[in-house]
């Protein structure tokens, strides 16, 4: 009977293999590179937008004032543009930063529910944000509700007027 070799063994084949698979791809994570296989090119940079990010001398500072719960169509719409932005981040290094804010939180509103909630269906209080299809709004200092979405029947935001004197 042939002895086989160590070389010969479909485990160590294996172990080998992956140990290539795994030192290309540790190799290969310190480039970029995006394939972009639209016919407009519609996810490639310009050469000049991309000399641009690298040129940039101070830090750009991004507010995206799309965050929270959205539905199908604006969550796809928040991901393009982190895509976008972390691919600017790639030309731009440290000089751009960027941060998704949700636009509601922190504001005053009055909300309706369809069906008595905690007793009452009228609510008035500050948006700390939506979670889970949750409304959480704080009601009074230190005491929060919870209300479903689908259980709201109206919402409005509470608008703040500042006035400023003419000629200032």
């Amino acid at each position: 009977m042939k002895k086989r070799k160590k070389t010969d063994k479909p485990l160590f084949k294996l172990g080998i293999s992956l140990l290539v698979v795994l030192l290309l791809a540790y190799i290969l994570s310190s480039f970029f590179y995006r394939l972009d296989l639209t016919s407009e090119k519609r996810y490639t940079l310009s050469s000049y937008s991309k000399k641009s990010l690298r040129n940039l001398n101070k830090v750009v500072y991004v507010k995206v004032y799309l965050d929270g719960e959205l539905n199908i169509p604006f969550r796809k719409m928040e991901q393009r543009i982190k895509e976008t932005l972390d691919e600017f981040k790639v030309y731009a290094g440290n000089n751009l930063k960027y941060e998704f804010i949700n636009p509601f939180a922190g504001k005053d509103a009055k909300v309706r529910t369809r069906v008595p909630c905690e007793g009452q269906r009228n609510f008035k209080g500050k948006i700390l944000g939506v979670t889970e299809g949750r409304l959480e709004l704080e009601i009074a200092p230190g005491k929060q509700i919870g209300i479903a979405l689908m259980d709201i029947e109206k919402a409005n935001l509470i608008g703040e007027l500042s006035f400023r004197p003419q000629g200032s």
